[in-house]
């Protein structure tokens, strides 16, 4: 079986993991040279260590729950812990979670019982923190125990997502060979298009010009720049650079050797970020 048929058969059987499904992606990405797909796809099986890199789809919505203890014996079990009643630096303990983990992890916890009587599944709080808000909480209470409530339907639909994700990346790739195997057909520009619109989640301005590309990445705060520098300008410039913010991009990478992680150019990123929802930059020579 060709390998796009097989991530096509795999995403369509829920008995396949999705972390098999990844594992072809890589290969899959390294036929068709794309290192936006294989960075994604590693980056979904081994974990995401850097926060600014974490898809929208793995920022959740949760509640938050407590153990406390009280005097002669009194307690309150999983009682509801607000937002409001947290200090504002601490409140997103109670309101969202970012969920860097490896995809194997969501199969694991959807296929035991690590979860409440609900079906939920629990994140403890760091134990700093509980002891920060020991006495705080409510009177004559001691907080033993808080931890996140995440649903159960939520990781679901987590892992579903990416399924989707490669299910219609691969059918949009096979339909672009019109029933051919042969992936060097595809064009770089043509697959990078169809990467971001369908493994990113179309939060993405994508543009080309020539051998030029501009992916502007909104969801991965990311910049992928590649191709001739004029024609990139005109790019970037249509996007919402003006021309000296273009300018000084040039002056970062001239001073810093043409290092994307020299200081100047990483100034640049922080500086041009507000202006395009964005906070990374990738810059190479296109072909």
């Amino acid at each position: 079986m060709k390998l796009l048929d097989e991530v096509v058969q795999g995403s369509i059987d829920s008995k396949t993991p999705v972390s098999v499904l990844l594992r072809r992606c890589l290969v899959l990405a390294a036929r068709l040279g794309n290192e936006n797909l294989k960075t994604w796809a590693n980056q979904e099986l081994s974990g995401y260590s850097n926060a600014e890199t974490v898809p929208d789809y793995r920022l959740i919505r949760v509640h938050a729950k407590g153990n406390f203890s009280g005097p002669f014996g009194s307690e309150l079990k999983n009682w509801p812990i607000p937002s409001a009643a947290l200090e504002k630096e601490h409140r997103h303990w109670a309101e969202k979670a970012m969920l860097v983990q490896p995809v194997a992890a969501f199969d694991d916890l959807l296929a035991g019982t690590d979860n409440d009587s609900s079906g939920s599944f629990l994140m403890p709080w760091p134990s700093n923190l509980t002891l920060y808000y020991q006495s705080k909480l409510i009177d004559d209470q001691a907080l033993i125990s808080a931890w996140q409530v995440v649903p159960r339907g939520v990781i679901a639909g987590l892992v579903d997502t990416i399924r989707n994700r490669i299910l219609n990346l691969a059918l949009e790739i096979q339909s672009e060979l019109k029933g051919s195997d042969d992936l060097d057909a595809l064009s770089r520009t043509d697959v990078e298009r169809t990467v971001i619109n369908n493994i990113f989640g179309g939060h993405n301005v994508f543009a080309s010009h020539g051998n030029a590309v501009a992916n502007l990445d909104r969801s991965q705060t990311n910049i992928t720049i590649e191709g001739d520098r004029r024609k990139l300008d005109e790019i970037l410039h249509q996007a919402g650079l003006a021309s000296p913010d273009l300018k000084a991009l040039t002056d970062a990478l001239e001073a810093d050797g043409n290092k994307l992680d020299g200081s100047r150019v990483v100034k640049w990123i922080k500086d041009v970020a507000p202006k395009l929802a964005i906070s990374g930059v990738k810059y190479g020579a296109g072909g």
